[in-house]
């Protein structure tokens, strides 16, 4: 072995981390929910979510939940604030909120 293998390691390494950054995104896909109702929680959107109480999938405070309406190509970003059993309780920027249509 030459001192090639020894440069190509860094280049392997940053497939590796890429690869698995891409595999982690099309893990995560599968969770997408298409045509989901959210509901008003007080100040914040309920979104039911199946399989929150399995775990599956784990959601977090914090994490990041982003939603699309139906027929309008505008994406908005939500943050997990409250998490229960089978429900997460969302806040979006307050555009969203005022323009939000209950179902």
């Amino acid at each position: 072995f030459g001192a090639d293998v020894g440069e190509a390691y860094p280049v392997y390494w940053a497939w590796l981390v890429w690869f698995e950054l891409l595999q982690m995104e099309a893990d995560i896909r599968t969770f997408d929910m298409h045509g989901a109702a959210l509901l008003h929680e007080g100040p914040l959107i309920g979104l039911t979510v199946p399989g929150l109480a399995e775990n599956r999938p784990s959601v977090l405070r914090g994490d990041a939940v982003i939603a699309q309406r139906q027929g309008d190509s505008t994406k908005y970003r939500g943050y997990a604030h409250v998490i229960q059993l089978t429900k997460v309780l969302l806040k979006f920027h307050h555009t969203f909120h005022r323009s939000f249509v209950h179902g």
